[in-house]
């Protein structure tokens, strides 16, 4: 037999060997081999062959071109590139700001008898601003202390106080007859120079300027010197306050209240030695008679522009006592701080009266056959002034005065001011 032969025999019986085992046998499931973890990148499978040929894309064809905007048409700004894109921050609604603090700014006497007055001393919380009339402005520009009570530069008891109280001492600088001065505006710079000169030289931190009897035609320079001392002493960052009265043509009211820091708004002296023919408060709210009141000076004021939050609505702490004769006009007047005036009232056991169109009491006594009326300030003529500077939106109020000689500011202004700085700015 041939090799060959012999091969083809033996897988044939081998073969049908195998097919005989191999359908005699118990069947046995057979169970997948679990695949390999994968460790590596070298270990994932290759990508099937694709079976379709890939073919280059072919470019887009170019976007066709817009029209051109009509005329009439907004034009807008191109859009920005990629790399200008503008980051979108999520706005974020900021809680309301809270009310500006009020402002509580005390004039002090230039009698003052001590250096911080008693009832300062008591109530120093409320205060924020203390002015100290110290100082005379010459009409040639020069500075010069004033020459009665407590002057400085004895200032050192008042800045310790300040600074334990956080209070600003800003003390006044002032000229009552200022005709020469302001008919000299070549002086006013070196005027300036020498305040903040004095500022520096004693640790102040501002002024307060008071210049009254201005007359009409001295409007303009009293702009140009309230505006020269305002940018030397804003170089230094020092406060600036100005003292106006409450009425008059010499006063321009908005440019003074972007010239400064705050105006302290005089509104009291209503009635005096200049007019006999009133009686009745210093500080009326309204007073048809008179044709003149707080409430027709302040919308009158507002009328023109100033800045309701740079002005203070300054009160006064004193009456006036009126001798009046048989026809109740007044022969002789007498102003006196609050403190006396209460003592006399008390003295004489007088009725509190109430006068509702100018919001002020008053009382009347008799005194060796003559006839005495008292118009005074007390709690409730003070509540009603503060709500009006509430009410106006004003940056606070000022008085005149504290430290007045053997007197003070009477039993209701403190606990009046207390309450006012206490109480939520009225809507």
């Amino acid at each position: 037999m041939s090799k060959i032969a012999l091969w083809f025999f033996l897988g044939t019986v081998t073969g049908a060997s195998l097919i005989y085992f191999y359908t005699h046998q118990t069947p046995v499931e057979v169970l997948p081999t679990p695949p390999k973890a994968i460790t590596s990148m070298d270990q994932l499978p290759p990508k099937p062959p694709k079976n379709l040929e890939e073919k280059p894309l072919s470019p887009a064809p170019p976007p066709a071109p817009l029209p051109p905007p009509s005329q009439s048409a907004e034009m807008l700004p191109p859009p920005p590139s990629p790399q200008e894109a503008p980051v979108v921050i999520e706005k974020l609604e900021k809680p309301p700001l809270p009310p500006a603090k009020k402002i509580v700014l005390l004039c002090q006497h230039p009698a003052s008898e001590i250096q911080i007055p008693e009832d300062l001393q008591k109530n120093s919380r409320s205060a924020d601003i203390l002015s100290p009339m110290w100082f005379d402005i010459k009409d040639d520009g020069q500075i010069a202390p004033r020459k009665e009570g407590i002057i400085s530069p004895a200032t050192p008891v008042h800045q310790e106080f300040c600074k334990q109280n956080n209070i600003l001492l800003m003390p006044i600088f002032r000229n009552f007859s200022p005709k020469k001065l302001l008919s000299h505006p070549e002086v006013f710079p070196e005027s300036a120079h020498n305040i903040v000169a004095m500022v520096q030289q004693e640790k102040y931190d501002g002024i307060m300027l008071d210049i009254e009897e201005v007359s009409e035609e001295y409007r303009e320079p009293m702009n140009q010197l309230a505006s020269e001392i305002r940018n030397a002493l804003s170089e230094r960052h020092y406060k600036f306050a100005i003292a106006v009265p409450c009425h008059g043509r010499a006063w321009d009211y908005k440019f003074l209240s972007e010239n400064a820091d705050y105006l302290l708004i005089m509104f009291y002296d209503y009635v005096g030695t200049f007019n006999k023919k009133y009686v009745g408060a210093t500080a009326p709210y309204k007073w048809t008679e008179r044709g003149r009141d707080i409430y027709t000076d302040l919308n009158a004021i507002l009328a023109t522009g100033a800045s309701p939050q740079k002005l203070l609505f300054g009160v006064p702490t004193y009456g006036n006592t009126f001798t009046l004769n048989a026809e109740g006009h007044w022969t002789n007047i007498e102003t006196r701080y609050l403190r006396n005036l209460v003592d006399t009232k008390a003295q004489y056991q007088a009725e509190r009266l109430w006068n509702d169109e100018m919001k002020a009491p008053y009382f009347e006594y008799q005194k060796n056959q003559t006839h005495y009326q008292v118009w005074y300030e007390d709690a409730e003529s003070f509540d009603f002034k503060f709500q009006t500077a509430d009410k106006n939106n004003l940056a606070g109020i000022g008085c005149w005065a504290i430290g007045s000689p053997s007197s003070d500011s009477g039993p209701d202004f403190w606990p009046a001011v207390e309450k006012y700085k206490a109480a939520p700015r009225q809507p």
